[in-house]
């Protein structure tokens, strides 16, 4: 038997336990094949080659310097940790990129995501250590030595842990390495070593040791979940001449709640790392702020001042000089309620579709008619004419609708929700032929929340299979409402708008993507649901207690509510009987058809009428006074200004006349209450006309 034959007997007896290795067969990778492509330059196969030089070969492995290894970083030293699109991406981007001929890693999609996962979990030193131990393996297997011209070809097969047998290139491409750099380990190899060389800069361990983009990855995809982004940031600053400027933004700021502090988002990162047990080195609290405020300056924390949460107001002036464990705890489970809601809000705005319609609905902070960029100092204690705005948010096409109304059409209640709800539905939902609809709004009871929304959406259930009304937790309502109001707030003011028709122009012109629906004193929209509503079904019990409510068709006039996303839901059935009947589709349609009666007019606001007349008209210029904004009163208008008037003074000079009384009476009762003590003091008896006084009093 020849050197060269028992040289391979003994190498493959010591490695038999590697047997288990899948048994691809030789035609899958020519080893003869090598040379040619190496000379033409097409991809090289699973088969490796190096050359072992002879004993008087003037070429030594050993020279061949390693620069790469001076690289490593410390035992604290982190890699970059792959989740969700980016591991997804960069398995595509490697199956996209074979050139192999055979295609080796076609089909091991999953393979090598987990692969890639548990690589990126490696620091940068234990990924090369890995890749070093695993080619001194893979060089012991089933190694072949052949000879050339000089010196021999050493030729191996290459394989990925979970993945499999690969070719050389796609081998180095999952690690990340190049075929030179391959070539290199080997050489170390070769020569008795496969350690990495130890670093020689020893850096800071607990800054160099933060993952930066993975810190930055986390902390973008939390503010999503929890944050609101908002159309525009406006940002103050004093010039030397005490002079302040504001500057806007356009970019799309992420606001996280107020209730957040950069202390509860340290503590949800840790809590982030615990449960999914990440092996990444956290930063300390005060690199954690630094860095992010550095690195993510379009994320930040609402001020509390925004904050309409009243029990977050308290529980965030108590944490303020230092927060106790228990308050803590206390407060998040405050705040749990709230971010589950907000997460329920999430998902259902990433599941809209054709079948699947989301909404948003809310009312804006009035509007105000005239509205002047530079408000003269008079106008802010004086009464102007509202202009109410109702938004809808139509998330399947990201499109704001803006309803629009004088306060001289109708007011803010629940029958005005309902009629423009009610119109929404009909004019832009069943059209597109929606089968789901998702409705959010606020807890306002006397306009949202309320049995007569509810028993008009059941209404609905003819038309839609599916109906959810859910509802934000009070104080923690912010939403993509609220974004559209944004824009139109910034775009007024900076105009001046001195009447109706240029307010509603500059409403449809604030946002590109708002659409404006102006309701005018005589329309078809405003309808009285009340009584409608309450013919129709009964009252849902204890609709206050509820955050979600959902209708289906299959069970008509059923409501299954529940007190959070994580509940167990509560059926009541709303319909009545009538004569032992219960109250069927049929009847509801007919109800809702037939029944409406348009919503009686709000009588005229005597006092604005008079007062923008009287002292807002002379701020107007001459071309806008003629406007029916600016109309005189009239005789009976300056009867009921002047009888509302004189009532409220006679009801402010009662409440003072009363105030003095309780005064005195105080004051009175305070004085014997001392004299008495007095006389105690001093052993006196009161005499029997003090006595009698005493009783009276």
């Amino acid at each position: 038997m020849s050197k060269f034959s028992q040289v391979y007997q003994r190498r493959r007896s010591r490695l038999e336990e590697l047997a288990a290795l899948p048994d691809i067969p030789q035609s899958v990778h020519n080893v003869d094949a090598e040379n040619e492509e190496a000379a033409s330059g097409i991809s090289d196969c699973s088969l490796d080659s190096d050359w072992v030089p002879e004993a008087d070969d003037g070429s030594s492995g050993g020279e061949i310097a390693d620069s790469n290894e001076n690289e490593v970083g410390g035992p604290g030293d982190t890699s970059i940790i792959l989740i969700g699109e980016e591991l997804r991406d960069q398995v595509s981007r490697l199956i996209r990129e074979d050139k192999c001929e055979q295609k080796c890693l076609e089909g091991k999609a999953k393979e090598l995501e987990q692969l890639l996962c548990s690589l990126s979990q490696m620091a940068n030193g234990e990924k090369k250590q890995n890749i070093i131990t695993t080619l001194a393996v893979l060089m012991q297997t089933d190694t072949v030595l052949r000879h050339r011209d000089h010196g021999l070809r050493q030729q191996f097969h290459y394989y990925l842990p979970i993945v499999g047998r690969v070719c050389r290139r796609a081998w180095c491409a999952c690690y990340g390495v190049s075929t030179a750099t391959g070539t290199r380990y080997r050489t170390r190899i070769k020569e008795g070593i496969f350690s990495i060389k130890a670093h020689g800069n020893r850096l800071n361990q607990h800054a160099s040791a933060v993952d930066l983009r993975w810190l930055v990855s986390w902390f973008e995809e939390f503010a999503r979940s929890a944050g609101d982004v908002v159309p525009v940031r406006v940002r103050k600053q004093k010039t030397e001449d005490e002079v302040v400027k504001l500057y806007y933004s356009d970019a799309e700021y992420t606001l996280l709640p107020p209730y957040f502090t950069w202390d509860q988002l340290y503590q949800e990162m840790h809590n982030y790392v615990e449960q999914i047990r990440l092996r990444v080195r956290e930063p300390s609290p005060s690199t954690f702020r630094q860095y992010l405020s550095k690195l993510c300056p379009t994320i930040r924390i609402r001020s509390p001042r925004s904050n309409v949460c009243d029990v977050c107001s308290i529980y965030w002036a108590r944490m303020r000089s230092g927060a106790t464990a228990a308050e803590s705890e206390e407060f998040g489970k405050h705040t749990a309620a709230a971010r589950l809601m907000r997460e329920e809000y999430k998902k259902d705005l990433a599941s809209a579709d054709e079948e699947h319609a989301v909404i948003i609905m809310d009312f804006s902070q009035n509007l105000t008619l005239p509205s002047i960029s530079s408000t003269p100092s008079q106008w802010y204690f004086l009464s102007l004419r509202s202009v109410n705005m109702f938004g809808i948010y139509y998330a399947n096409e990201a499109m704001q609708y803006n309803y629009v109304y004088d306060e001289t059409v109708t007011g803010k209640g629940t029958d005005e929700v309902n009629s423009m709800l009610y119109h929404f539905i009909n004019r832009i939902i069943l059209p597109a032929g929606f089968r789901r609809l998702t409705i959010y709004a606020d807890n306002c009871g006397g306009q949202n929340k309320n049995n007569y929304v509810v028993r008009m959406l059941l209404a609905h259930m003819s038309d839609l299979e599916v109906i959810k009304l859910k509802f934000f937790v009070k104080g923690h309502t912010k939403n993509a409402v609220d974004r559209g109001f944004g824009h139109v707030r910034k775009h007024l003011a900076r105009l001046d708008i001195r009447t109706t028709g240029q307010l509603i122009d500059a409403v449809n012109d604030a946002s590109s993507t708002s659409a404006l629906v102006h309701i005018e004193a005589e329309n078809h929209i405003i309808k009285e649901y009340r009584n409608v509503a309450k013919d129709a079904y009964k009252n849902l019990i204890g609709i206050q207690k509820y955050q979600l409510f959902e209708m289906r068709e299959d069970t008509p006039g059923v409501v299954a509510c529940k007190k959070g996303p994580d509940s167990d839901a509560v059926v009541q059935d709303l319909r009545r009987k009538y004569d032992g009947i219960v109250t069927d589709a049929t009847r509801v349609q007919v109800l809702f058809t037939a029944n409406l009666e348009p919503l009686p007019k709000l009588p005229p606001n005597c006092e604005k009428i008079q007062t923008i007349y009287n002292q807002v008209r002379r701020y107007v210029p001459e071309e806008f006074i003629n406007d029916a904004l600016y109309d005189p009163p009239n005789d009976e208008d300056e009867r009921k200004a002047k009888a509302i008037q004189k009532a409220r003074a006679e009801k402010r000079k009662e409440a003072t006349k009363k105030k003095k009384r309780a005064r005195a009476a105080a004051s009175e009762s305070a004085t014997d209450a001392a004299a008495e003590l007095t006389d105690e003091a001093q052993g006196k008896q009161p005499t029997q006309q003090e006595k009698k006084r005493t009783r009276t009093i």
